[in-house]
Parts: C-alpha cells; sequence; structure tokens
C-alpha cells in the first residue's frame, strides 16, 4: 500500500539510507503527485544530503499543496540557506508570511531578523531580534535591540512604536525582577 511505502521510506530515512529514502519518496510522488507530506520529506532529506537547490524546489512544491506555516519556516530556513539576492529576498517574503501566522515564535521571529539584515533592513532586523528576545524573555537583550531599532525607524511610525512599546515593557521587566 501506499502507506507501507511511505513507512518504508521513513524507515530509510531514519535509517540514514538517504538514496533510497528518496527514490521511495519519488516512487510515491509518481503515485500521488499532490500528497505534500511526500513533498516535505523529500525537501528534508534533500536538505540533510546538502542539496540546497534541490530541497528548495521540494519545500516549495509542499507549501504549495499544503499551505502549512512549518512548511513555510523550512522553506525560509532553505533560501537563506542558498544565502543569493535572489533567496534571500524570497526568504525574507516567506517569513513576513509565517511570522503574521505564527506571532509567538522566537525562531521565526529570529529568521526574519537573518533576512531582514541580508536585505539591507538592518533597523527592523534589530526590531526583529527584540521581538524574539522578548518571546524567550530576555529583557536585556529586547532592550538593547528596540534602543537601536526605536533610534533607526523614524520614517515607519509602526515599527517605531512597536519598538518604544518594547522598551517599555522590557525596562518594567526587568524592573520587577
Amino acid at each position: 500500500t501506499i502507506a507501507a511505502k511511505y513507512a518504508q521510506a521513513i524507515a530509510l530515512y531514519k535509517e540514514a539510507n538517504l538514496a533510497k529514502a528518496v527514490t521511495k519518496l519519488d516512487h510515491l510522488i509518481t503515485l500521488e503527485k499532490q500528497n505534500p507530506y511526500f513533498w516535505e520529506l523529500k525537501g528534508q532529506i534533500l536538505l540533510e544530503q546538502n542539496e540546497k537547490e534541490l530541497a528548495r524546489i521540494a519545500y516549495e512544491k509542499a507549501y504549495s499543496l499544503s499551505g502549512n506555516v512549518m512548511v513555510l519556516q523550512q522553506l525560509a530556513k532553505v533560501e537563506l540557506l542558498l544565502n543569493t539576492q535572489k533567496s534571500n529576498s524570497n526568504a525574507l517574503k516567506h517569513l513576513e508570511k509565517a511570522i503574521r501566522m505564527t506571532p509567538d515564535s522566537p525562531t521565526t521571529w529570529s529568521n526574519l531578523a537573518a533576512a531582514q539584515g541580508r536585505n539591507g533592513q538592518m533597523a527592523l532586523a534589530k526590531l526583529s531580534l527584540a521581538e524574539a528576545a522578548l518571546l524567550r524573555k530576555d529583557f536585556a537583550r529586547a532592550l538593547k535591540n528596540a534602543v537601536f531599532a526605536e533610534k533607526n525607524l523614524t520614517q515607519n511610525l509602526f515599527a517605531h512604536q512597536r519598538a518604544l512599546d518594547i522598551i517599555n515593557y522590557a525596562e518594567q521587566a526587568q524592573g520587577r525582577k
């Protein structure tokens, strides 16, 4: 059955027999081209084989079929690992979308900061790092990054106000310690 073949692909993956696992997944994909789970696992295996471009393609397909935010985050991670101008721009778009879906994820905020930094948005990157630190309850780091962002985001009123909010919250939180 398809389920048994998928279980075999997972077992091969767990045994670090990555080439055979990909072969098994390719066969499954010919049977069910629209199954995002097959594409996602293929992306994960290809990434572990350091086949970043092929992993990106698999994750793109998995996301287009599923709309799953975790797949989108993995796609963005691969884009950051590719580290080209185009992939960094794509990662930024993916992470801006992902952060709207999971605003309570420090990892997504940190990855967004990396993408913003690589796209020349240093003040926004510091604000994203402040958000990540705030979620981790690292108020000193949140304060430091928010102060930088506040000083440099005077043109972006929303981001500037958010930096001020983080500064106020972090200062109050540190005072309670």
